[in-house]
């Protein structure tokens, strides 16, 4: 099967990949950048390593939609409850001990959420309908609203300010390392626009 590289360890040493051969639920693979060392860490479709390298999220979508968080040393894989049913991402605050995740619960449209590692409830952190993606700085918020609209705010009830020069169509792929920008894709086709 293939094997196709999801995130990036912060010193450069690792990557997540996802393991399409493992069946209707994908595997999560960790492998060294050098190729000297590969783990499989679970079954899912791999999101992101925590900022401090200890953990590796993975969606699973069989039976039903569950956010697994793996530990890429020992201990126990995490199953993260709370009444989202189904998930679209999930990224990782810099104290690495929280999630930024974004999904719906059952008969309402997405949005995203906090939660930490304790198993506490999501906090709601967008409107219903409005999506976003977490700076580096763990507070800003690009958000991507009905209509093709974005906007910045951040967390805590920040001001929202219009962003322009944003298409419905383009793809996010990163935020700047210093939180004042992102970069985007203009399509899927090659040549790849940033």
């Amino acid at each position: 099967g293939s094997v196709g590289a999801r995130a990036m360890s912060g010193d450069g040493q690792w990557l997540l990949m996802l393991d399409d051969a493992q069946g209707a639920n994908y595997g999560v693979v960790l492998r060294r950048t050098d190729r000297s060392q590969t783990l499989r860490l679970g079954e899912g479709s791999s999101q992101q390593l925590s900022p401090d390298g200890k953990w590796a999220t993975a969606i699973l979508n069989s039976p039903k939609q569950t956010l697994v968080v793996y530990p890429t040393g020992p201990g126990e894989p995490l199953r993260l409850a709370g009444g989202i049913e189904r998930f679209e991402r999930a990224d990782w605050f810099p104290d690495s001990r929280r999630l930024f995740i974004c999904g719906a619960e059952p008969a309402h449209a997405p949005r995203c959420y906090e939660q930490d590692l304790s198993g506490s409830s999501p906090r709601p952190l967008t409107d219903e309908g409005i999506r976003a993606t977490l700076a580096p700085d763990g507070r800003s918020l690009l958000l991507s609203k009905p209509g093709g609209q974005f906007a910045r705010t951040s967390i805590g009830g920040g001001q929202e300010t219009p962003v322009s020069g944003f298409r419905a169509e383009d793809t996010q792929i990163a935020w700047s390392r210093d939180s004042q920008a992102v970069f985007v894709q203009r399509s899927l086709d090659p040549p790849a626009m940033i």
